[in-house]
């Protein structure tokens, strides 16, 4: 097992417009106990969050983008600058979360007793720290993460690290050897979704993910700015979700593509039917919008799934560098 002088571990971040909470982020990090290089990638924001790295986190890279990239993209750039710089481990952080100083250290302990795991993740805690993260606890229930709250409510000893189906990406460690088979993040999604389709493909190639319960974060998840009472806006918003929705399906390496698109086609007739039978105006355009934006994208899609199933370093190979300064 190696020491902590011979690993290297490279924290990402991604930020946009988190100048009221990337300075107790990068501090977390900053105070780790095991050595970390800290890079951020900047997805153009228009607050004062590249002025506060600047001014305070020197030691830090920082990456600047053109446009907002989203969230995949965005890390993707930070994930092949820590491969390039022979990172054995990448810790993605978003930046509303933050670390204790044991949990990096931690977690990549429980990842070098267990390699067969390719991502782990600390137990997420709310911005108080006196309950979980409603979203992490989805995925730590019972159908998910079996025995890890019924080990808890017993008073069993806890097991260094519990397989998970699925985490959200607030906080992950990444080992090299998964992300060298693995890739990057799918491009083809702009924000939602995207952890959940590198889950999927970590899964099949042969990977596990785990979550580790003596080592915590906080996920302070600080909402955006207040939009207003727009009825476009939420129609917009609600299309977004029901678009990266099935996009997440039809991504699926587990099924073949037009069995997909089967599927995808029956529940959208099926939903479809139900908002015309229960005047339910309101959504019916928007299922109708988004699976035509799919069919609009189907050849696109179809070749996303060849280079996640058969390409060692996904979607990592050809970062286009246009975007960023």
């Amino acid at each position: 097992m190696k020491t902590e002088k011979e690993l290297a571990c490279v924290a990402v971040v991604v930020t946009y417009n988190g100048e009221n909470v990337i300075g107790k982020c990068l501090n977390s990090l900053r105070n780790s106990h095991f050595p970390v290089t800290v890079v951020i990638i900047d997805n153009a924001s228009t607050d004062s969050t590249v002025e506060i790295v600047k001014q305070n986190f020197k030691e830090m890279t920082l990456i600047q983008c053109k446009k907002n990239l989203g969230f995949g993209r965005a890390n993707n750039i930070g994930l092949k600058w820590a491969l390039e710089n022979d990172a054995n481990f990448v810790f993605l952080n978003n930046q509303d979360a933050w670390v204790k100083p044991e949990t990096i250290g931690g977690v990549i302990s429980v990842s070098q007793s267990n390699p067969e795991y390719g991502i782990l993740s600390p137990v997420h805690l709310n911005e108080t720290g006196d309950r979980l993260d409603l979203n992490f606890s989805v995925s730590a229930g019972e159908f998910s993460c079996p025995y890890f709250f019924s080990d808890l409510f017993a008073g069993k000893d806890l097991k260094a690290v519990y397989e998970v189906n699925s985490v959200n990406a607030a906080s992950w460690l990444i080992t090299r050897v998964c992300m060298n088979k693995v890739g990057g993040f799918d491009p083809i999604f702009f924000m939602y979704g995207e952890d959940g389709n590198f889950l999927m493909r970590t899964k099949c190639h042969g990977f596990k993910i785990g979550i580790v319960p003596e080592a915590t974060i906080t996920h302070a998840r600080i909402p955006s700015a207040p939009q207003k009472n727009n009825s476009l806006i939420k129609y917009r918003s609600s299309l977004y979700h029901q678009h990266a929705h099935w996009l997440s399906e039809l991504t699926n390496l587990n099924e073949t593509y037009p069995r997909l698109w089967f599927n995808v086609l029956r529940r959208v007739v099926v939903k479809c039917c139900y908002d015309t039978i229960f005047r339910n105006w309101r959504e019916l355009p928007g299922n109708i919008e988004a699976i035509c934006m799919l069919g609009i994208r189907a050849s696109t899609i179809s070749k996303h799934r060849k280079i996640a199933r058969s390409s060692n370093y996904a979607f990592l190979q050809d970062i286009d560098n246009k975007n960023t300064i």
